[in-house]
């Protein structure tokens, strides 16, 4: 003997699933979201929003544009635009709100903070 059992419960397909007049092996759940449409918004009505939450810092507002030329020639950046930010020299400048400046500090003091 082979060392399996010939009783019903250890042959044939998997014992949990299609094999007992459910779905088909692999379409368990069938497709549930088949009648879902895909929504058509009109952005006109919808308000509008503007992701502008930046607030410079004013040490950065203070920096000259030859400051600010000076750093980004020194660290070889290169800026494409019209009224790019100035450069964030200091950790503080980001004008981060205070709790995740706790968080930061203790990921600064306890392990490298990566940006």
């Amino acid at each position: 003997m082979s060392g399996l059992s010939t009783n019903s419960y250890s042959s044939g397909p998997p014992r949990f699933g299609g094999s007992r007049g459910g779905p088909p092996q692999g379409k368990k759940f069938g497709n549930p979201g088949e009648r879902l449409r895909k929504k058509h918004w009109n952005l006109d009505e919808l308000p509008k929003f503007e992701k502008n939450f930046y607030q410079e810092h004013p040490e950065v507002a203070r920096r000259s544009p030859q400051d600010v030329e000076h750093y980004r020639r020194s660290k070889e950046i290169t800026v494409k635009g019209r009224d790019c930010p100035k450069p964030i020299v200091k950790f503080h400048e980001a004008n981060f709100p205070s709790r995740l400046i706790t968080v930061f500090h203790f990921k600064i003091e306890y392990g490298a903070l990566q940006c």
